[in-house]
């Protein structure tokens, strides 16, 4: 059984290193970059959720805002993702 929360991570570095590769395809002939794939948004949506529930976090009166935020920081840096450091 696969669990709500649950991302392959052999998959979504697959995921990682392909929109990395259309980015710098794009950038190459000048387009605009393309849009991260459904896939990518929501294996970042599973990590948020997931780990909003940590000890540390469910105190946290704001937690929808607190994985909103997280969500959003991830897709503003995604450009910086390095499957070298993986």
């Amino acid at each position: 059984m696969i669990k709500k929360h649950y991302v392959n991570n052999k998959d979504f570095l697959a995921a990682m290193i392909e929109y990395r590769e259309a980015v710098a395809k794009a950038k190459e002939e000048g387009r605009r970059k393309p849009q991260v794939s459904n896939y990518i948004a929501e294996c970042i949506m599973k990590i948020a959720e997931k780990y909003s529930h940590r000890p540390e976090n469910l105190a946290y009166s704001f937690r929808d805002e607190m994985i909103g935020d997280a969500i959003e920081n991830c897709i503003m840096y995604i450009d910086n993702f390095d499957p070298a450091k993986s």
